[in-house]
């Protein structure tokens, strides 16, 4: 896949019984999640005879634009380190866009014990360092929200 005339294209020779053909088609992706169409143009002198029409369906769940290597392309929330900790552990994350973060610590029954962060950040890596000097000794989880992700892991501290 490569960028040609402004347009993503593929152009690939796909192996058949009888030869060969070259698929090339361009997408453009939506302002935002949905249902989105990719039409297909069969190669000069050849029909859609091959088993496709000429528009399919397609369903965009996540939009993670064009961006340079160093900027991950899914949210993700790592395991904290050291994990057990005492008294001080730290928690990173990556996103893929600029967010709404809120990262929150929960007991074991999952009740709020402190909101961490509550900020927009921008699209990258990042962490933050929860000190746990006034709690007791337990298992804990940590939970990260965004307007599209959530998740939830578990930490333990040992005093």
């Amino acid at each position: 896949m490569k960028l040609l005339s402004g347009e993503l294209t593929q152009k690939n020779g796909l192996t058949l019984t009888s030869g060969t053909f070259t698929c090339q088609f361009a997408y453009t992706a939506p302002a935002a999640p949905g249902i989105d169409t990719i039409w297909l143009t069969s190669a000069v002198g050849h029909s859609n005879g091959w088993n496709w029409g000429t528009e399919k369906r397609v369903v965009v769940r996540t939009l993670t634009g064009i961006s340079n290597e160093n900027t991950p392309v899914q949210f993700k929330l790592n395991q904290n380190y050291p994990n057990p900790f005492n008294p001080k552990t730290t928690i990173s994350f990556e996103l893929p866009v600029k967010s709404d973060v809120k990262i929150t610590i929960l007991d074991i029954n999952g009740k709020l014990v402190e909101t961490i962060m509550n900020n927009e950040m921008q699209a990258g890596s990042h962490e933050i360092t929860w000190d746990a000097a006034s709690y007791a000794s337990g298992v804990y989880f940590y939970k990260m929200e965004t307007g599209s992700y959530l998740d939830v892991k578990k930490m333990m501290l040992i005093k």
